[in-house]
């Protein structure tokens, strides 16, 4: 049997196969079937691996090994369906015993576990889990949401448990670029009228909390946006403009004279330098958790909760 003939034949059943010297050896490594039910299929075999790693096993370069191998594949019905099967109970095995090394919580194991057993329920037998492909994945998550309505969190929890599988139980890359995460909703503030606003910067004296206001409940901003918000985004004159902010197109904001002079006074106390809201380190963003905390105190000490 020819190598290419050989090589293909694997192929078929989701064992990929390379050649390489070590030691004045030359050695096949093989890869495919989660490397634990191509161990049992070589140990069927009766071929001797040489070296075991994460980049799958290797055993000498001989080509009757190669053919018992197949040998015992293609005696299988359906050798590669089976394999996948068959290992499922063991994936999960592992899977779970990696979280609990890496000290995950228990309710973090039980959503975990909850979702693998459901992917490795409802993914494609094709070909071995570990060999799917990004495009695979992203098929497997698209059909999953279109036959049952997920909630954006729950898909995200989904795909966060696949890349645990693959770069902490197989050490494998996932491209997290690649795969296709459901986008939340931009969430927007209700602006309320000036004086709502006013009554709101009637409760604090201070000048960051009195900026947070107005660009919040005046302009629009949400927490996010506030946070995240740059010097060079937002210039303050005589007036205040807005060059640029994520995905919205540059406009100038047209604000009274008491809002200006309250962002003028703040720009000019505070001195912002990359942000133009910092912590206490300068250079470093407030924390959303920050803005948050304090614009609900205000709107409660203002009755408008």
């Amino acid at each position: 049997m020819k190598h290419e003939s050989i090589k293909k034949k694997l192929l078929n059943f989701g064992i990929k196969i390379k050649s390489k010297e070590k030691d004045g050896n030359v050695l096949y490594r093989l890869r495919g079937l989660d490397n634990i039910g191509l161990e049992n299929l070589l140990a069927r075999a009766a071929v001797t691996i040489v070296e075991k790693s994460k980049k799958g096993i290797f055993i000498l370069k001989e080509e009757l090994n190669l053919i018992q191998l197949i040998s015992v594949l293609e005696s299988k019905k359906t050798p590669q369906k089976d394999a996948v099967k068959n290992d499922t109970e063991k994936m999960l095995k592992v899977f779970s015993g990696k979280m609990r090394h890496k000290a995950y919580s228990e309710r973090t194991q039980k959503n975990y576990k909850n979702h693998f057993q459901a992917f490795l329920k409802n993914v494609t037998n094709e070909k071995p889990i570990d060999m799917l492909s990004v495009d695979d994945l992203n098929d497997y998550i698209a059909k999953r949401a279109k036959q049952k309505k997920y909630s954006i969190g729950d898909t995200n929890m989904h795909i966060n448990t696949l890349r645990f599988y693959y770069e902490d139980v197989l050490g494998k890359k996932f491209d997290k670029v690649k795969i296709d995460r459901p986008k939340r909703p931009r969430k927007t503030v209700s602006l309320i009228d000036d004086k709502a606003l006013q009554l709101l910067l009637e409760q604090t004296q201070n000048l960051k909390h009195q900026a947070w206001l107005i660009l919040s409940y005046n302009v629009g901003l949400n927490v996010k946006e506030l946070a995240s918000l740059k010097t060079s985004e937002l210039q303050v004159n005589n007036k205040a403009t807005l060059n640029k902010l994520f995905f919205r197109s540059g406009s100038s904001i047209n604000l009274s004279k008491q809002y200006q002079k309250i962002l003028v006074k703040y720009v000019g106390d505070f001195s912002p330098t990359k942000y133009f809201f910092e912590s206490n380190i300068a250079g470093k963003p407030i924390t959303l958790r920050a803005i948050q905390k304090t614009l609900r105190q205000i709107k409660e000490k203002a009755g408008l909760l």
